[in-house]
């Protein structure tokens, strides 16, 4: 499973896994009374926690590849809008109605496509995440809604505008235009699955009462009253360590 674990969160389950393995060592001498830290219990926690990585895996390699495309895509579109406003002044548009386009083209390069930001599940919290996404899905709306007026514009013309490219057409503005829209759906729709599977993973691993850090901290306690701190099977769970790297703010979500 080490394709879709993810390093950080998966290291966490893994060093609850060797705290199974040694309670399973005790045998008998294993009994602890919460039903949170009994093995099968732990068993069944650590696979839920496995599948809701694999989750996340899945759901961020949908949302990097709706981006990329979508990226692809999107390039180059500024230069296209250039080459539309050129042709509605060579099909004799108002002064008003090229200067609209050009100030549109404008706007479309100072909305720069923003560098993607870097999703690695296994270190970046589902707040920050989901920040990013909203800011660079801000900077395709954008564009995207700009890029709807400059079709408007021709389309306004009716049959007065008549363009010297085929690719300047009605008929391919419109293509370009709905292609681009359903890129830029495909990528609200999968962030929006890769969002709340990362809110998923960080509320199961990280929960105050029944989390991977609470139940290391049970297994840790139980040991302590049962053989004391400075016995031998303690020790035994030294450098076993689940840190909680769930945000605050997703408790209340």
């Amino acid at each position: 499973m080490s394709e879709v674990q993810d390093s950080t969160h998966g290291r966490g389950i893994a060093d609850l896994r060797r705290a199974v393995a040694i309670n399973r060592s005790l045998g008998p001498r294993y009994t602890p009374v919460d039903p949170l830290i009994q093995n099968e219990a732990l068993d069944e926690f650590c696979n839920s926690c496995m599948n809701g990585l694999s989750t996340v895996y899945t759901g961020e390699r949908a949302f990097n590849e709706a981006r990329g495309a979508r990226k692809l895509h999107f390039e180059g579109v500024d230069t296209w809008g250039t080459q539309l406003a050129n042709n509605l002044k060579g099909s004799k548009a108002t002064a008003s109605t090229v200067k609209e386009a050009r100030d549109l083209v404008k706007k479309i390069r100072g909305q720069r496509l923003s560098k993607e930001p870097a999703t690695a599940a296994s270190a970046t919290p589902a707040d920050e995440v989901r920040r990013q996404i909203s800011a660079a899905q801000t900077t395709f709306d954008n564009r995207l809604e700009h890029t709807r007026k400059l079709v408007a514009l021709a389309r306004g013309m009716g049959a007065a505008y008549q363009p010297a490219a085929e690719e300047m057409k009605l008929e391919s503005l419109d293509a370009r235009l709905s292609r681009m829209v359903t890129l830029n759906d495909a990528v609200a729709a999968t962030a929006a699955t890769y969002g709340n599977s990362l809110i998923a993973r960080d509320r199961l691993l990280y929960d105050a009462q029944a989390g991977a850090p609470a139940r290391m901290d049970a297994i840790r306690t139980w040991y302590v009253s049962a053989f004391g701190a400075g016995s031998a099977e303690r020790k035994r769970l030294n450098g076993l360590r689940v840190k909680n790297l769930s945000i605050k703010k997703l408790q209340a979500i």
